[in-house]
């Protein structure tokens, strides 16, 4: 693919066009006199120590970002270059004794694992840092309790390592912090292997103990650091393993290759036996390595083998044994030896030649490459053992563009982005700036463009991601984005004005938010008074915290000096101080119902109706009266209090409304009650009456004969009366009549039976047909019958009564019989009332009934213990002051 290494930015990423210079450094434009495989330019500065070192010095592999180059040297050093003019921007030490394996880069920023090289006493603990690329400035990301780390595994936003206590760990970028971390089975000397797939994963090689030769082989799953499987191997393998591809790895020894399965270690193929290998296989293609080794002609030689079966396909002989790893790098292979020579291979199939080879030797003096070429533009950066950084021209510079589409099908958004700026249009920076700051994360060549497209919500929005909130806050003025201003002065620390400005937008509830935390008790109360719902939880909240640290009074005095009295007493009621709310409204100035409804609406949410309980005069209806009045007696007030609550309840009721509601009956009962302990008889009388006016309703009463009993086995007649011994007429009656345990056989005459109406005082006579069933002779058999009836108002009204009749055998006369039936009429039988056994049947009834058993010896069963009325002669429970029917007095 044809590429464009004219550059329209400089090595800061200032816009320059088509210009040599750029206006706001001193870049200029490197002149092109290199020809392929040349120096452009040596940069020979003492560079303190090394590049690359003596034995057991970390091995110095450079990265670039933004143009510049960094160099950690064995001395513990880093240097910053520009990688097109040589010159050095920055050199920095991390700490004492800290030295980098190597120096990784996404781009943007430099990524360094330092290690404490010191003898074990001295060594301190080691660090993951990011280096800005610009000044050199060193930042701490992380600081495990260790004091090494592992070469650098960076993939998306998360690093992955190894450190010396035997520990797998993964560090996120984007929240700066460790995610995860795997204790392994042993000592290792290599990074983590990356293998890539559907689901990544990471293999790890660890040794137990220096006596034992087995190898552990460990995977785990890169999202977690689940460990997915395990499996040995006989060797430690001499360099770093290979991933051929998501489910093969190749594991290189010194004289061997041989390739495993990922998950169970298990060898799909034969290994490919060598003479000796000198550094880690490199990928080439799908199914080629490539790696040197010496061969059996003890000549080193550059080799390729075939991944199917591992088979040796070709090989060249090198001039000398390489002295630094060789790269690989679009399909040429370039190695720098022992005598300061870097070659450049080309490996395409139809070729396989040496491409160029230059020496960067000076002088007669032995200078090896101790670096790795790290490539920037059309030049690779190299260095020397002597600290001479040089730049050599590695390809030809390529002026004739592809069309943009080409580019972003390839995903090679770096040179789609070139040709979008090169079009010097409008349309054309737009799409670069989206692909430097999405793709590319080259903020400052966004930046750039964003600028001369005088696009400031963008500007805004890249300065904020950069916490520059100053910058920030002009680019969304420019805009006008009031919102993100706002947020830009929140950010700032000014959070008085980023709350009045949230206050203009409507937001009220983060307005408050920020005037609370400003200590601006009056102004969050009043926008929190405007937030809806959340905001009176807040308001509630400040109001309890002013009250428990004794400033309550301090934002009810905001209020009043201002002349705020609903607000005052707002809050009041806000913070629970409902005496004081009443306090201000019966001083001030206020609007009645609306503090009423404050008020109400408070307590309704917070279950309390005493929270409006010193407030009878507001009250707007019948309802909130009664919350009053039971807010009263919840609170055990005063027994007049209570009563002249019943009283205004009842003031407002006309007759109509309390015969159709009887609910209203049950207040005067409470405000008879309520009288009676204050000791006012007079106005006990006089609700007594209105009691017994109330219930002046319709009552039906049903009584039987059934002359001297049933005989078993025939057909019975038996009489009903049904009696309106209530007031008013009943009209609409149903009478439905069963045995409790199936012991008769009845018939209903005309469906037994419907009566339009029965008037106050009046009877209605039924019949029923009846035969008792075989078994039940010598007993008095007992059944239901249901009545139910409507008064003039439509309301609806039901009795159940329960009669029994005694049954004689079929050869026995009914001359003389025993007790020819027991009949109960009465109201519900009240809880606490007692039953008398008479002759083995249960009567039940009503205390203070009287129960005929028999005609022939007059035998009456009384269920005592109740007060009879001395009107309308109904039982009533022990502790009843008033007849529960009528509202008369009780007699014994």
């Amino acid at each position: 693919m044809t590429r464009v290494f004219v550059t329209p930015f400089c090595n800061k990423s200032h816009y320059v066009g088509a210009n040599n210079s750029c206006e706001h450094c001193d870049w200029r434009r490197p002149v092109e006199t290199a020809t392929l495989g040349n120096r452009v330019w040596s940069n020979a500065t003492d560079l303190n120590d090394s590049l690359g070192g003596s034995s057991g010095a970390p091995t110095a592999i450079p990265a670039i970002a933004n143009g510049i180059a960094c160099f950690p040297t064995n001395g513990g050093e880093f240097i910053g270059i520009d990688a097109e003019t040589g010159k050095e921007r920055w050199r920095m030490r991390l700490g004492e004794g800290l030295v980098a394996h190597s120096v990784i880069s996404d781009g943007a920023q430099f990524y360094v694992a330092a290690s404490d090289v010191r003898e074990m006493h001295q060594a301190g603990q080691g660090g993951l840092f990011t280096l800005n690329p610009t000044n050199g400035k060193a930042r701490l990301l992380y600081a495990p309790e260790t004091f090494w780390f592992s070469d650098l595994v960076l993939r998306d936003d998360f690093v992955y390592f190894i450190t010396a206590n035997r520990e797998l760990q993964c560090f996120s970028l984007k929240t700066s912090s460790a995610l995860w971390k795997q204790e392994l089975a042993g000592r290792t000397q290599h990074p983590p292997l990356w293998v890539d797939g559907p689901e990544p994963k990471l293999v790890t090689f660890g040794t137990p103990s220096l006596f034992d030769n087995t190898t552990i082989a460990q995977v785990f799953r890169a999202q977690d650091g689940s460990l997915l499987s395990k499996w040995a191997i006989e060797k430690s393998p001499k360099f770093m393993p290979l991933a051929i591809d998501a489910d093969h790895i190749l594991l290189p020894y010194q004289r061997k290759l041989q390739l495993h399965r990922v998950l169970d270690g298990e060898m799909p193929y034969h290994s490919c036996k060598i003479s000796k290998l000198y550094h880690a296989p490199l990928r080439w293609t799908d199914d080629t390595i490539v790696f040197i080794a010496r061969n059996e002609s003890k000549k080193y030689a550059l080799a390729t083998a075939s991944i199917a079966d591992l088979s040796i396909t070709w090989q060249r002989e090198l001039a000398t044994r390489n002295s630094a790893d060789p790269s690989l790098h679009d399909d040429v292979f370039y190695y720098g030896d022992r005598e300061g020579a870097l070659h450049a291979i080309d490996l395409a199939p139809e070729t396989v030649q040496l491409r160029w080879e230059v020496s960067l030797k000076q002088g007669n003096d032995i200078d090896p490459i101790r670096s790795v070429p790290v490539f920037a533009g059309d030049g690779l950066l190299i260095g020397t053992h002597a600290g001479q950084i040089s730049r050599i021209k590695w390809r030809e510079t390529q002026t004739e563009l592809l069309p943009v589409e080409d580019y972003l099908v390839a995903e090679d958004w770096e040179q789609a982005a070139l040709v979008y700026v090169l079009q010097s249009s409008q349309e054309g920076f737009v799409e670069a700036a989206k692909l430097y700051e999405g793709r590319l994360n080259d903020i400052a060549k966004a930046t750039e463009l964003y600028k001369l497209l005088d696009d400031h919500a963008a500007l805004g929005r890249i300065y904020e991601q950069q916490h520059k909130y100053y910058d920030a806050r002009s680019a969304y003025e420019k805009v006008d984005q009031p919102r993100a201003v706002a947020r830009m002065n929140e950010r700032l620390g000014d959070k008085v004005t980023a709350a009045e400005q949230y206050a203009q937008l409507g937001d009220y509830l983060k307005a408050g938010d920020l005037y609370y935390a400003s200590d601006y008790i009056a102004d969050a109360v009043d926008a929190y008074g405007r937030a809806g719902a959340k905001g009176q939880d807040m308001r509630r909240k400040i109001g309890r915290e002013l009250g428990n640290r004794g400033e309550f009074e301090r934002i009810i005095k905001m209020h009043l000096d201002n002349q705020e009295f609903e607000e005052a007493i707002e809050h009041c009621v806000d913070a629970r101080h409902y005496q004081r709310a009443v306090q201000i409204l019966e001083t001030a100035n206020a609007d009645d119902t609306r503090v009423y409804a404050l008020l109400k609406e408070a307590a309704q949410q917070e279950g309390e109706p005493w929270a409006w309980a010193r407030l009878p005069r507001y009250a707007k209806d019948n309802a909130d009266l009664v919350l009053y009045a039971q807010a009263l007696e919840k609170n055990e007030a005063d027994v007049e209090d209570i009563a002249e609550a019943y009283d205004a309840i009842l003031a407002g009721c006309d007759e109509d409304d309390e015969i159709r509601h009887p609910v209203i009956a049950g207040w005067y009962e409470k405000a008879r009650d309520h009288w009676f302990a204050a000791g006012d008889l007079e106005k006990v009388k006089r609700y007594a009456l209105r009691i017994r006016f109330l219930r002046k309703q319709p009552y039906l009463d049903l009584s039987g004969d059934a002359q001297s009993g049933f005989k078993e086995g025939e057909w019975n007649i038996f009489n009903l009366t049904l009696t309106n011994v209530g007031f008013r007429r009943a009209q609409n009656i149903y009478v439905t009549l069963d045995d409790d345990d199936n012991k008769f056989e009845i018939v209903r005459d005309a469906e037994l039976t419907s009566t339009p109406n029965l008037m106050q005082r009046r009877e209605k006579n039924l019949q029923l047909h009846a035969m008792p069933r075989d078994g039940v002779a010598g007993r008095n058999v007992p059944f239901r019958v249901k009545v139910t009836w409507e008064d003039i108002h439509g309301n609806t009204f039901d009795n159940v009564v329960r009669l029994s009749v005694h049954v004689i055998g079929k050869n026995n006369s009914q001359e003389g019989a025993v007790a020819a039936n027991i009949t109960y009429n009465g109201p519900v039988l009240h809880p606490g009332a007692k039953l008398t056994q008479i002759q083995g049947d249960m009567v039940n009834g009503q205390k203070g009934d009287k129960v005929e058993i028999s005609k022939h010896n007059k035998t009456v069963a009384v269920i005592d213990g109740l007060q009879i009325c001395k009107e309308c002669n109904a039982g009533n429970t022990d502790d009843s002051l008033y007849c529960c029917r009528c509202g008369s007095g009780l007699r014994e």
